[in-house]
Order: C-alpha cells, then sequence, then structure tokens
C-alpha cells in the first residue's frame, strides 16, 4: 500500500502494478527480474513512501535473493544487495514501525529489524513464535505498539489464539488473553484502528479449513486488554472539516459581528410576528364582544412546559461511530488505522453502522415542546 493509502501495489511474474482506489484502475509500472515465488509480505515506510519486499530480487544470473525496495512515487525499484540473515524464506510476516524506523521482520523461530542504515539487525521475539508466515503482525500508526497474533504452532499440529503486545519504546512484549477455541487462526489479515486490534479470516487447524462465518471477525481491545463483541470507530478527521482562518482574530470578530446581526435580526422578526398575531386577536376580540375586552395579561403561548425538565434536555447531537462486530464489518482501511504493513491487503477496518441524531432547540422554549422529548 501507498503511503498515503491511495494506491495498492503488487508483484506478478516479474511485473509491477499498482491499482489506484479513486479511478479503479490498474496500471503496469515497471519490470523487474523475477526472483521466484515469495509470499509477497511488504512494508510501506510512511516517512519515505517506499516499500520494501524481502527475498523479492534477483540480480540477473544471480542465485541469492535479496529485498526489493519500490518508490512508487518515481514508479522504479532498486536493491541494496544486502546478506539476508536467515536462509531464502519464502514465507514471512512483516510491519513497518514508526517508533523504531525499521522493518520489522518474523519467520520460523526468528526476528530481525532492517533499514537502510543499519541493515539486518536481531531482534528480541515474543515467547513461541509461531511456524513461518502463519502469525498477523501489525504496527499502529504512531509505531508505539506491534501486535503478534495467531499463527500456526512450531510443530504444525494446530492453530493458536496466543496474541502478544510490543512496547516499542521499551521493547518488551506482553501476552495478551488468548482467544477462545472457536475463534483460533493462522495466515489472517489484521490492523490496529482507534486502540482496537482486528483479525479477519484465515483458516484453522491442519486442514486449512476456513474459518467459520459467525468466526470471520474478531476484536480486541487494546485498552482493557480484552475480546470484544463490538468496535467503536474514530471521530471524524480534521481532514474532514473546513479548515479554520489563519487569521484567528479576524476569523473570530466576523463571526462575533455575525452571529449578534444574526440573533438581531431574528428577535426583530419574531417580535413582529408575535405583535401582528396579538393585534389581531385583540382587534378580533374588541369586534366580538365589547363587554368583554380581552384581558391586559392574557397568554397566547404556554408560559409552562408541559413537564418539570429543562426544555434543553433530551437534545442528542451525536457524531461517534459505533457498529456491532459482524461478518464482512470491516473492508479496506482508512486510517487511522495504519495502512504501512500488511500481508493482505489494507488495514483498515471502515465498514460499520452509525447514526446521527440532531434536534434544535426550539426559538422560543415556552412556546413549543421540545420534538422527541421524554414525557
Amino acid at each position: 500500500m501507498s503511503a498515503d493509502g491511495q494506491k495498492w501495489f503488487a508483484l506478478v511474474r516479474g511485473e509491477a502494478f499498482v491499482f489506484d482506489i479513486q479511478s479503479s484502475k490498474w496500471s503496469k509500472i515497471f519490470s523487474y527480474p523475477d526472483a521466484g515465488a515469495i509470499a509477497g509480505c511488504a512494508a510501506t515506510d510512511p516517512a519515505t513512501g517506499k516499500i520494501f519486499i524481502p527475498f523479492a530480487y534477483k540480480s540477473p544470473g544471480g542465485t541469492a535473493r535479496s529485498m526489493l525496495i519500490v518508490d512508487l512515487k518515481t514508479n522504479s525499484y532498486t536493491s541494496d544487495n544486502s546478506t539476508f540473515p536467515v536462509p531464502d524464506q519464502s514465507t514471512y510476516s512483516v510491519t513497518w514501525n514508526a517508533q523504531l524506523k525499521s522493518l520489522l521482520y518474523g519467520a520460523s523461530g526468528a526476528m530481525y529489524t532492517y533499514n537502510l542504515s543499519d541493515g539486518w539487525k536481531s531482534f528480541n521475539p515474543p515467547p513461541g513464535l509461531r511456524a513461518s508466515h502463519s502469525f498477523c503482525m501489525v504496527s499502529s500508526s504512531s509505531g508505539s505498539i506491534v501486535v503478534l497474533f495467531g499463527g500456526f504452532s512450531k510443530d504444525l499440529s494446530a492453530s493458536v489464539g496466543d496474541i502478544f503486545i510490543l512496547d516499542a519504546r521499551t521493547l518488551v512484549w506482553k501476552k495478551g488473553v488468548s482467544t477462545q477455541s472457536g475463534d483460533v487462526r493462522r495466515s489472517p489479515a489484521c490492523a490496529i484502528s482507534n486502540g482496537y486490534f482486528i483479525a479477519w479470516g484465515g483458516d484453522q487447524g491442519n486442514t486449512r479449513s476456513i474459518v467459520p462465518p459467525d468466526h470471520m471477525t474478531i476484536v480486541y481491545n487494546l485498552k482493557t486488554n480484552k475480546w470484544t463483541s463490538t468496535y467503536m470507530g474514530a471521530d471524524p478527521t480534521d481532514s474532514e472539516t473546513p479548515a479554520p482562518n489563519t487569521n484567528s482574530r479576524e476569523a473570530s470578530g466576523a463571526g462575533s459581528i455575525g452571529l449578534i446581526i444574526g440573533v438581531i435580526g431574528g428577535a426583530i422578526v419574531i417580535g413582529l410576528i408575535l405583535g401582528g398575531i396579538i393585534e389581531h386577536h385583540v382587534r378580533k376580540s374588541r369586534s366580538d364582544s365589547s363587554s368583554s375586552p380581552m384581558p391586559t395579561n392574557a397568554a397566547y403561548v404556554n408560559a409552562k412546559p408541559n413537564n418539570d425538565k429543562d426544555p434543553g434536555e433530551g437534545i442528542k447531537a451525536t457524531n461517534k461511530r459505533k457498529g456491532t462486530v459482524q461478518e464482512g464489518a470491516f473492508g479496506s482501511e482508512s486510517e487511522s488505522q495504519n495502512p504501512h504493513s500488511n500481508t493482505i491487503g489494507s488495514e483498515s477496518a471502515s465498514q460499520y453502522s452509525h447514526s446521527l441524531q440532531s434536534q434544535s432547540m426550539p426559538r422560543h422554549p415556552h412556546a413549543l415542546s421540545v420534538p422527541g422529548q421524554d414525557k
């Protein structure tokens, strides 16, 4: 995935393609020396936009594989020709971590970091590292944590539901709460969004049976360290709201003047309307009965609300998005989330139901009952 989350990168038999999400079109960007079958795991450095694919490059006539580095800004590629610290792997898991400023690489029984400045370095893995690329590994967008989940036991006997969380600042792994037996899996896709770890798909057991539909998507609350059945999405990002005027003084002054004028104008209009209504009733009453003049203290609007609550109570304006985890409830990532490292597609878990309820305060709190207010 590109650093801006707008393009998906793929390698197919010596050719590189990008899928533009906005236009929904594929395009070929270059050909390269095919290194043979690999798992296709890649990670993007959001600071540079470069995509790193271990074991994906083999120089013409050469035998050793090396790191393929792709730059989608120029639609070009390079290779560092570095020597891998482990034998060629056809399967592995990777994620880019902003805190470590490195690619985090995991395979059978080993874990390493990699960046262009320092090359490969050994890294402390969590206990009982899983076989091959069968586990899911993902970093938060800030890089403060890395989550490793699921996989296949090293003896290849069963899928597991263990979850480990790395504090990237202290480099200490912590074991979380394992899933229930029905949610264990290997080779799932995963993402981190708004304090939740989300995993979906994968297979179970050593027969590669697909995860049942009613267990397809599972969510772990990273704040409470518990598996949960609900997911609370983030508030709309700042990019969804208009940018404020950089001259705060002028903006504030203009806004205050506009507000004052609007309030005064509205009050005048309401006063004229009420005055007209009162005058109409006075004239009508006088013409109907000259012996029964309308009392000067007559009320034409309710002087008291229809309950003892403040009229402003019960008015709701909800902007939070809340969804219940269901099969297929999460698709491509929007970011919040970290779109820069995943073995299967994007990290965004974006589809969830939401509601927006709003009710306006009446102009005159005693003239109208508040719609929807509890009786």
